[in-house]
């Protein structure tokens, strides 16, 4: 499958100082800016023409005789490589008072598989014309096995078969590991990312997290700590998810990538991080295999709705004693560890003589620890029909517990219920002239005759005027038509869900910014930054009616452009984005001061993008 991820970061000119400089001291009519028309020319070009599978190369494409405002060059959706944008430079030239500019654009290209591959050409669009490159072949061998000792780029250390960088002196790695290979259907296995660096970050993180395909994944909370590795301690930004196999077999998890830019401490220049942007790091994890066993038959109980961790389980009722008629709440609660999310209503027991009505659920989710564990609680209402004494029997849960191979039937204690004569129950016989016309004859006790007089209301209070009256009826009609219009309205939604997506977008990117606000009031940077993430991706994904976890920001800018989104827009989304990542992934970077003045600024930039619809 190949994949195109670009992330886009601009390096300052390293010539910057000098031309400033330059500028001001020599005369204007030397520097004639229309001395500097020419021809535009396109051109790339690669670093080598033969690499190993995930093994990283540079191509160049430099644009002369261009301005500063160039786009970047066009790809096709499929070629072959993993792209990364490597960072822009702008070169500008001084010849007999003629000024000529060129742009050069890098990316690193990791190709996927082996055999001839060819860069296709691309295409940059400038003032109305098009300009492309050559087609550039490349030559790519079969990786070789771990431990073999393959050449590596200079921008990305040297994998084990772990995922682990091989050389422990390395300034920067990522690993990528999970807490246990052979797993069942259900149970939890832990993958955890983690960041290792001893060299300061020039940039914040890309990371291209792994593809998940074939579970059901949990975000853990994130942490970051100082750890030991092989005896040389790092600075890990730790990134953890619980996933949980949704079928059998052989299921792997692949690569996480993190593109990155670090400060480069080769170059003995003190000024060189300042102005030439450090290093440019594309660092992989491998990918990662779990075998996930089906769930065994022999020993599988009746009523086994797919429960698997470990668990336990509790029933009680609101009251023990009650009037017959009256309600009276059962609550089961299981808790444990586990996919809570997952779990179902339980079968509930036998409850002939209880009238049972709908069931109501409620759930708490714990991801602080190393597993994920909560509880679930399930509600119902039952009325008792009778007087008497009652036992309600044990309420039983059928899990499997992946620790001892086996299934479970978790069951709780009876509860016995004491159930009361009510008043709409009572069977006692009429007294005569209590309600009783004269001439009328009790017959039977099973009658409860009606009240031989009736009072529309209080006594000495008038009767309802007709407008009153009639407001009191038009209220049934109303509440009536008011569901014609809901039902009718969630008709057209169902018709039309993305453009019903369009129209809820601001509304939800709305609460999430008061949830965000919160956060800030509250000190919490971390918080508030990711629901500013969280707020940003959801709004423009529910504008463009695409899924939120392939968004990513080359994409969003890509479709920003392409909408008419002013440059400024644009620079204010890929700051927010970028500054939201940056805590996320580190946050030791993050600081509690002008939250709330930042939260202001992100109201705004969605008013900006709601305008430019």
């Amino acid at each position: 499958m190949n994949r195109r991820v670009i992330v886009e970061r601009r390096r300052p000119w390293p010539g910057a100082p000098g031309l400033a400089m330059l500028l001001l001291i020599l005369p204007a009519p030397l520097i004639a800016p229309g001395d500097a028309a020419a021809d535009v020319a396109v051109q790339a070009a690669v670093d080598r023409t033969s690499a190993a599978v995930n093994q990283p190369f540079t191509l160049t494409v430099n644009v002369s005789g261009a301005g500063s405002n160039v786009p970047q060059p066009e790809w096709p959706q499929k070629t072959g490589f993993d792209v990364y944008a490597a960072g822009t430079a702008q070169n500008v030239s001084i010849v007999n008072g003629a000024v000529s500019q060129s742009v050069t654009f890098q990316y690193t290209l990791i190709p996927r598989s082996a055999g001839p591959l060819v860069i296709p050409a691309l295409v940059i669009r400038y003032e109305g014309k098009a300009y492309s490159t050559s087609p550039i072949n490349v030559t790519v061998t079969a990786a070789p096995a771990p431990g073999q000792g393959a050449s590596q780029n200079r921008n990305s250390p040297a994998s084990g078969a772990d995922g682990t960088a091989a050389n422990p002196e390395k300034q920067i790695f990522i690993t990528g590991e999970v807490n246990k290979k052979r797993v069942y259907v259900g149970e939890q296995v832990t993958y955890t990312f983690r960041l290792y660096r001893r060299v300061q970050l020039l940039s914040r993180p890309g990371l291209q997290p792994p593809d998940f395909s074939g579970f059901m994944a949990e975000d853990m909370r994130p942490r970051e700590v100082q750890m030991p590795h092989n005896g040389v301690g790092y600075m890990v930004s730790e990134l953890k998810y619980a996933l949980f196999p949704i079928s059998p077999g052989t299921h792997t998890i692949g690569a996480a990538t993190l593109q990155v830019s670090v400060a480069d401490l080769s170059n003995p220049d003190p000024f060189a991080m300042f102005f030439q942007g450090g290093r440019n790091l594309v660092l992989r994890t491998d990918p990662v295999q779990v075998s996930v066993l089906p769930l065994p038959s022999d020993g599988r109980p009746a009523g086994f709705t797919g429960a698997v961790g470990s668990y336990r389980t509790e029933a009680s009722l609101d009251r023990t004693t009650v009037e017959a008629g009256r309600p009276v709440t059962l609550t089961f609660r299981i808790s444990g560890q586990g996919q809570v999310k997952s779990l179902k209503e339980p079968d509930w027991p036998d409850t002939r003589s209880l009238r049972r009505y709908e069931t109501l659920s409620s759930m708490n989710v714990n991801n602080a620890g190393e597993a994920i564990e909560g509880s679930k609680t399930f509600k119902v209402i039952l009325i008792p029909q009778s007087p008497g004494k009652i036992t309600i029997q044990p309420v039983q849960y059928p899990v499997f517990d992946p620790a001892a191979r086996r299934y479970t039937t978790l069951k709780t204690p009876s509860l016995p219920l004491t159930v009361k004569p009510g008043t709409m129950t009572s069977t006692g016989p009429l007294s005569a002239g209590v309600g009783v016309p004269a001439g009328i004859k009790q017959v039977n006790r099973d009658i409860r005759f009606l009240k031989g007089s009736f009072r529309t209301g209080p006594a000495g209070l008038p009767p309802p005027s007709p407008t009153a009256f009639w407001t009191l009826e038009s209220v049934p009609v109303l509440f009536f038509l008011g569901g014609l219009v809901a039902a009718w309205r969630r008709r057209i939604l169902m018709a039309d869900p993305a453009g019903a997506r369009i129209r809820r977008a601001r509304r939800m990117a709305t609460a999430r910014l008061r949830q965000a606000d919160a956060a800030a009031r509250g000190g919490d940077a971390v918080g508030f930054h990711s629901l500013v993430h969280e707020t940003l991706a959801n709004y423009l994904a529910d504008r463009w009616g695409v899924a939120q976890a392939g968004l990513t920001l080359v994409e969003t800018q890509r479709r920003l452009a392409e909408s008419g989104a002013s440059e400024e827009t644009i620079r204010r989304v890929r700051e927010t984005w970028e500054e939201a990542d940056l805590v996320r992934y580190a946050p030791a970077a993050a600081s509690e001061a002008d939250l709330e003045r930042q939260a202001g600024m992100v109201r705004s930039l969605l008013d900006e993008l709601e305008r430019n619809r």
